[in-house]
């Protein structure tokens, strides 16, 4: 997760987040915060500030500042907030998990403070390539489609990106905007900040494979381990390839609870 939250860093021009919040937060929420990286960097910009990041894996460390505080919770519950506690909620990286999106928008509606901002940032589940050098057949894209089907079979949404806006306005969030980046894999890159991104991208995609697979192909699609094995390997050695020019999308979605809310 640490080498996920380098490329987001890297990418973000080593901002932490894109919401236009124009006071020093008060009191933040990092929603699926992980390892906790994020929690803990926006408590050190923000030392006055309490920062509470919530996970339903206990993998954040034990020492952390004192205006930091990690909770074991599982946002697909009602939320156990008060109505109207936060300044900022923060969520990344929580899509193989959401099960019901309307709902988390809505929960994070709730216990924002009136005129308190939201930013969801996702990853898409699927690569592009801006000049067809990804083959439509090739061992990556058919992988993606199989995570995909396993994400649903699990009752979570893949496909985020494209729906977050409507599911943002949906809740009742105002100043929706969202933005598209492209997060490159791979050494193919000529420029030396897109090279590095797309380095630290292939490590995190390789070890990736491994695990998302292991867990869906075994567990959810019952593929064998000798067939999830091989697509590993396959799909491994593609990322590898130079003459892929491939990125992935990455939204990254702000929107803030109406002052007049109550």
């Amino acid at each position: 997760m640490e080498l996920f939250h380098q490329v987001y860093s890297l990418r973000l021009s080593g901002r932490l987040y894109l919401a236009p919040i124009t006071q020093n937060p008060r009191k933040i929420l990092d929603v699926g915060t992980g390892t906790g990286i994020w929690a803990l960097e926006v408590g050190d910009l923000y030392p006055n500030a309490v920062v509470i990041g919530n996970d339903i894996s206990p993998i954040q460390p034990r020492w952390v500042p004192p205006n930091v505080k990690f909770e074991i919770d599982d946002f697909n519950e009602p939320w156990v907030q008060p109505q109207g506690t936060f300044d900022f909620v923060h969520a990344r990286e929580v899509h193989g998990a959401v099960e019901d999106w309307p709902q988390f928008c809505r929960e994070a509606f709730k216990v924002l403070k009136p005129g308190g901002w939201i930013e969801v940032a996702e990853s898409a589940v699927q690569l592009a390539s801006d000049d067809a050098t990804l083959p439509l057949d090739c061992a990556l894209n058919s992988w993606l489609r199989n995570i995909s089907d396993g994400f649903e079979q699990l009752g979570c949404t893949a496909v985020v990106g494209p729906h977050i806006e409507a599911w943002l306005r949906g809740a009742g969030f105002e100043h929706v905007r969202v933005e598209v980046f492209k997060l490159p894999v791979g050494l193919w890159p000529t420029d030396k900040t897109e090279r590095d991104i797309g380095a630290f991208n292939l490590l995190n995609m390789i070890e990736y494979v491994e695990g998302a697979s292991l867990q869906i192909y075994t567990k959810v699609l019952k593929k064998s381990l000798d067939e999830t094995r091989k697509s590993i390997m396959d799909v491994q050695a593609e990322f590898k390839r130079k003459d892929f020019h491939m990125y992935i999308p990455y939204y990254v979605a702000y929107a803030r609870k109406p002052l007049s809310s109550i």
